[in-house]
């Protein structure tokens, strides 16, 4: 082959490249793989469909966020109700007057003990006396 020859073949190549750019594309985007209609029909009905769920998605989050953000003020507006209550039931115990010393969980037994030892003082029978030893032996 002479030189002639491959400069041709080259300026050829050269002119397809350009003729290519000028038709509007690039040369990459002509080199892609063509897909059949029906194909990318079904394409963009699924992008379609991942569109319009997505859409879905930001309102149903939207309008989370928005009931959270009601429910926080609810909780917030809760909590001042309960510090408030908290406040004044305080202010009203330190009104109200003390019920005084509980007896402590003996005292039903003190007390039959003291009636039981009244009952053997008194009357001095020994049935009277063994019953209260018995009281006063469980319970002292």
């Amino acid at each position: 082959m002479s030189e002639e020859s491959v400069s041709s073949e080259q300026s050829a190549v050269t002119s397809d490249e350009e003729s290519r750019q000028d038709t509007g594309g690039t040369g990459d985007s002509q080199s892609e793989k063509l897909v059949p209609v029906s194909e990318s029909i079904r394409y963009r009905k699924r992008a379609q469909a991942a569109e319009k769920e997505l859409s879905e998605l930001k309102e149903s989050h939207n309008e989370q966020n928005e009931q959270m953000a009601a429910l926080k003020e609810q909780v917030e507006s809760l909590q001042d109700a309960v510090k408030q209550s908290l406040v004044a039931a305080t202010e009203n115990d330190n009104r109200q007057k003390t019920q005084g010393v509980k007896e402590t969980r003996t005292g039903g037994a003190r007390t039959m003990l003291q009636t039981a030892a009244k009952q053997a003082a008194h009357s001095g029978s020994r049935s009277d006396v063994q019953e209260y030893l018995r009281f006063r032996r469980a319970y002292v």
